[in-house]
């Protein structure tokens, strides 16, 4: 059973790129990084492949310098979970 997904955006993800794992092209970070308590890595960058028509979360070794100067001061408690309603 996989727990719930918080969600956090920051403005530094924008413009990171990668390489779709399902079609091979390249698509760009939407800004929001995703966090699991279930994930071995824990956090995640959100990237959305226009090709396929679907948001990817993507982690490299690479990511994990920005991954944790964006989330050093971050309440995991406080952010919203995916696919829940506001409020």
């Amino acid at each position: 059973m996989f727990g719930p997904i918080h969600v956090a955006t920051d403005d530094r993800l924008l413009g990171l790129t990668q390489k779709c794992p399902d079609c091979g092209r390249q698509i760009y970070s939407n800004g929001k990084m995703y966090y699991e308590d279930d994930s071995a890595v824990e956090w995640s960058i959100g990237y959305w492949c226009p090709y396929d028509k679907e948001m990817i979360r993507i982690w490299t070794p690479n990511d994990k310098p920005l991954l944790d100067e964006v989330t050093k001061d971050i309440d995991i408690s406080s952010l919203p979970i995916l696919g829940a309603p506001p409020g």
